[in-house]
């Protein structure tokens, strides 16, 4: 029994989530369709280098440009109502999650709550923002656009395979920047966040015993303490802040490398007569569409471990109860 009410604990985020599957499912069609269109711009290119211009085609170019203004319509309506679907779930999130959490801490027994500082408590609210933006914010649509990388991998395959295996060669070191950028700044991140709270323990002791510092004059030991701590996580934050800047600017680095990879590859094909310069150009825009993501990839990676982080620590609170109430039980007996 005592296992089953553990794995029901361990789940209430899951089901305070659950009824948002709908909304999920919804945008992540909305990114599908968004992708898809993506591929339009590009054969629009395609099309005016390669035919318009060669074949002199001004009846074409003009049923291109109304077909791409639809379509540019239709991109922006989608956007929106994947938007509005975010804002949506990121209330709902903020309502469903924030609630149960407030219901379990005044739920919790006093010598629970007095056992940790008070900072550690209000940290769990940034939990909740952490838990909400994943799931509605940048990083969801993020992660509903990483599947379709392999789409546009294969159409700059058709449309331009001499430059394919540069994307085969840059695509695998994106991934492991993000890898490695995820294991090291969340590291950092955690001691951060722990440098704080324990900072923040001071100035919350020290409010709720105003009298006892001035009636003491212990100003100087408190300002001295506050101080240390304080150094203490701006250090750890500089460290943080440091490392994550050199995972994002060598993912920049690595896309810069790829469009100059996939230029020089390109212009050597056209030279050899292997490919048109449309498809070069088009290949270049599906290229950027690709890696974009994967640039993104080190934000992603980085977010999701300190939602998990996040939604550990929400866990954990949700078990002392049940913890405090077992440990009762045994003195009891």
């Amino acid at each position: 029994m005592a296992t089953q009410n553990d794995k029901k604990s361990s789940n209430w985020l899951k089901d305070a989530i659950a009824p948002l599957r709908g909304d999920f499912r919804a945008v992540f069609g909305a990114s599908a369709i968004i992708n898809l269109l993506a591929i339009a711009a590009p054969v629009f290119v395609l099309q005016v280098y390669d035919r318009v211009i060669f074949h002199a085609g001004l009846a074409t170019l003009y049923g291109l440009v109304v077909g791409m203004g639809l379509v540019i319509l239709f991109d922006f309506l989608l956007r929106q109502a994947r938007a509005q679907l975010l804002q949506d779930v990121a209330l709902r999130i903020d309502v469903a999650v924030g609630r149960r959490l407030f219901k379990k801490l005044l739920a919790l027994p006093l010598g629970i709550l007095e056992s940790r500082p008070r900072p550690y408590w209000l940290a769990l609210q940034r939990d909740v923002d952490s838990v909400r933006n994943l799931f509605s914010g940048a990083t969801a649509v993020l992660i509903a656009a990483l599947p379709f990388a392999l789409f546009f991998a294969a159409i700059i395959v058709v449309i331009a395979l001499p430059i394919a295996w540069v994307l085969i060669i840059m695509l695998p070191a994106f991934v492991g920047v993000g890898w490695l950028s995820a294991r090291v700044v969340t590291k950092a991140g955690a001691k951060e966040r722990a440098a704080g709270i324990e900072r923040d323990a001071i100035l919350s002791e020290m409010t709720a015993a105003w009298d006892t510092v001035k009636g003491l004059a212990l100003d100087r030991a408190v300002e001295n303490e506050w101080e240390a701590r304080h150094a203490t996580t701006l250090e750890q934050s500089m460290s943080r802040g440091g490392r994550a800047d050199t995972f994002l600017n060598l993912s920049l680095m690595l896309g810069v490398a790829a469009t100059v990879l996939i230029t020089t590859v390109g212009a050597i094909a056209i030279l050899e007569q292997k490919m048109t310069i449309g498809a070069l150009i088009a290949a270049n825009m599906l290229a950027m569409r690709l890696v974009s993501p994967f640039q993104q990839i080190t934000m992603l990676w980085r977010n999701y471990a300190s939602t998990r982080q996040a939604m550990a620590r929400l866990t954990r609170c949700s078990r002392l109860r049940k913890t405090a109430v077992k440990r009762l039980s045994v003195w009891r007996n």
